[in-house]
């Protein structure tokens, strides 16, 4: 089965439109035949999402938690949300009193023990701070193996140490 990453290729094709527009290069009745689509294959808009996982495959038939609610965060959970073969379980922060997300509860990162998962991927970019999760998840008797997290600049999920899960 051949996947494709909609959320990017809309996007994509979407800065594309955008700028085909900005010349008037598409008429009324193309742009309404261009979004149209768009609101029958995507669920989430494009222009909302800014981090994209490429690699989204190595998470099939897995239950991943995910820590960090920030702007990556949002971006990777609804991306995984897309797939029937991702079961997302939960997503946690230390902040999770502050951030009240519309489509899911952000959960305090000591009830990770609580959810049974095969991924805890880590969206947060400072390495310090992936460091400090890595060793507070570790008191919490999570698994290295089952650690990974988004890499922003080659926005692919890591795995460490450099193994894909199942494999």
């Amino acid at each position: 089965k051949r996947i494709i990453n909609y959320v990017e290729l809309s996007h994509n094709i979407m800065a594309t439109i955008k700028e085909l527009n900005r010349g008037k290069l598409i008429c009324g009745s193309e742009k309404f035949i261009i979004d149209s689509f768009f609101s029958t294959v995507n669920t989430v808009e494009p222009e909302s999402i800014i981090h994209f996982i490429r690699n989204p495959q190595i998470l099939f038939n897995k239950k991943v938690a995910m820590y960090g609610a920030g702007a990556i965060g949002q971006d990777c959970y609804k991306q995984l949300k897309w797939y029937d073969q991702i079961e997302v379980v939960g997503i946690f922060d230390q902040n999770f009193h502050k951030i009240k997300l519309p489509y899911t509860t952000v959960r305090e990162p000591d009830e990770l023990p609580n959810f049974e998962f095969d991924v805890l991927i880590i969206t947060v970019v400072n390495d310090k701070a992936v460091s400090e999760i890595k060793q507070k998840a570790a008191l919490l008797g999570v698994s290295k193996k089952k650690i990974a997290y988004y890499n922003k600049t080659s926005k692919n999920i890591i795995f460490e140490p450099n193994k894909i899960l199942g494999k």
